[in-house]
């Protein structure tokens, strides 16, 4: 009875270390895009740059990059005098969202959302 678990105990240790040896050889590597704009965006080398970083309402910036060999750049830009378009890079694909600033800022100039003085009411 000794033989048969001391087997049945190898054989165990034998399994968890091959999935361990295979799970860590495979941490490091990339994974695929996901999306089909992901895998075109990884096989035309698009690049794409965002110069404030991220999606920032309150500062004027802009997207810049390439697709293939065409260079391009969107600025952000107010679409009205409260709506602000935001360009922003997605896994290196330019996207853009519109953001109305009146509730959180109060309005759009020149491409950002700026706070200005709430004028109350008349009573």
């Amino acid at each position: 009875m000794k033989i048969d678990r001391m087997h049945i105990t190898l054989l165990i240790c034998i399994v968890l270390c091959t999935f361990l040896i295979i799970s860590c050889t495979n941490a490091g590597k990339a994974t695929e895009p996901v999306t089909d704009q992901e895998k075109t965006a990884s096989q035309n080398k698009i690049t794409c740059y965002d110069s404030d970083g991220a999606i920032e309402f309150a500062v004027k910036g802009k997207i810049f990059g390439e697709q293939g060999s065409t260079t391009y750049e969107h600025w952000d830009s107010c679409l009205s005098k409260y709506t602000v378009k935001e360009w922003y890079c997605q896994r290196n694909i330019p996207k853009y969202i519109s953001f109305n600033c009146q509730y959180q800022y109060g309005e759009c100039k020149d491409g950002a959302c700026i706070k200005t003085a709430v004028t109350p009411p008349p009573t």
